[in-house]
């Protein structure tokens, strides 16, 4: 197959990964880039926990999913993404400042 005819890779087909992931969420929140990575990893094991126990879940910065199980007993992640009309909307209200 010549350069030409090989499939680019696409957005889609790109991995996220811990190390990117973590140094976003810190730029994005203002966090340190440590403080970033313990939250993170703190959120995806809540997440992992919710996907395990086979919950339904609603985050407005996500959207709302449910987890069920295949017949190989494997986790089928079913997701509604986020809203566009309110995308934007925090998790927590802002801190208020003293």
């Amino acid at each position: 197959m010549s350069d030409e005819e090989k499939p680019s890779e696409s957005r889609s087909a790109q991995k996220l990964r811990a190390g990117p992931f973590a140094a976003a969420v810190a730029a994005r929140s203002g966090l340190r880039r440590a403080e970033a990575r313990l939250a993170t990893e703190a959120v995806l094991g809540e997440l992992a926990d919710v996907f395990e126990r086979g919950e339904a879940f609603v985050l407005p910065g996500l959207g709302a999913g449910k987890v069920t199980r295949n017949k190989n007993g494997g986790l089928v992640i079913k997701l509604r993404p986020r809203n566009e009309k309110n995308s934007d909307a925090p998790l927590a209200p802002p801190e208020a400042s003293s």
